[in-house]
């Protein structure tokens, strides 16, 4: 867009519209859409539209995701874990590098909650509830800050150091973007594939089913519990 005096202004028109779902002949029931148009919509505007870099990015993060092979179905692991990262690995394919990092920063916070849920934490034999965890921690685990979660899922043996470097990564990078005005976003791309190889590994060591050389699905022990609460059939 052009500027022919330093007294002029550039502007953008109608930078939330989808024009591609719009107009007098759009009718949802039997909606004839131009999907090549509809993908430019959902794509960042100031980022390469061609399809060979949707391919090129899908790739780059598809190397760190492998671990996720087999994950149980169940509610609270795909809707809180599994399929929120599938969407931050959309958003990057679509050039939405700082929506896949914002989601990627929620499936590590929702990692910590989860495994200390499932961990039964307990003290002198007994769980600790809300008010032993407000006792202990200030407030309830899930209500604690990101930085803390991690430090009270170190200090039980909850989360493995390597682990919690990833979770950290993710909180630290995340957080730059999100609260931080002055960020210049020049290493933004390269810092949403941080982030999405750490989630990965963060999910894939949680909720990850092994399989053995002949053929058998192996529950990890710290699921085993949880999956059977969850109704989710025979667990073995």
């Amino acid at each position: 867009m052009s500027q022919n005096n330093e007294n002029s202004l550039g502007i953008w028109v109608n930078p939330l519209r989808f024009f591609s779902l719009e107009g007098e002949s759009f009718n949802s029931d039997n909606a004839e859409i131009d999907c090549l148009k509809l993908l430019n919509d959902l794509r960042n505007s100031d980022d390469d539209k061609s399809l060979d870099k949707i391919y090129e990015r899908y790739k780059t993060l598809t190397k760190y995701d492998s671990n996720l092979f087999l994950v149980p179905v169940n509610e609270v692991i795909l809707k809180k874990l599994v399929w929120p990262l599938r969407s931050a690995k959309q958003a990057f394919c679509l050039g939405n590098y700082l929506g896949c990092i914002a989601l990627c920063g929620t499936v590590a916070e929702m990692i910590t909650i989860f495994l200390f849920e499932i961990a039964s934490t307990t003290i002198n034999g007994e769980k600790l509830d809300d008010d032993a965890q407000k006792k202990l921690f200030g407030n309830t685990f899930e209500q604690l800050g990101q930085e803390r979660r991690i430090q009270v899922l170190e200090v039980y043996g909850i989360l493995k150091k390597e682990l919690a470097n990833e979770a950290r990564q993710i909180k630290s990078i995340r957080n730059t973007y999100l609260h931080i005005l002055s960020k210049e976003f020049s290493n933004l791309e390269k810092d949403a594939v941080k982030v999405y190889r750490s989630a990965s590994i963060l999910v894939g060591e949680i909720v990850t089913l092994k399989t053995g050389k002949d053929g058998t699905i192996t529950v990890p022990s710290h699921l085993v519990n949880f999956l059977k609460k969850s109704n989710e059939g025979e667990v073995s």
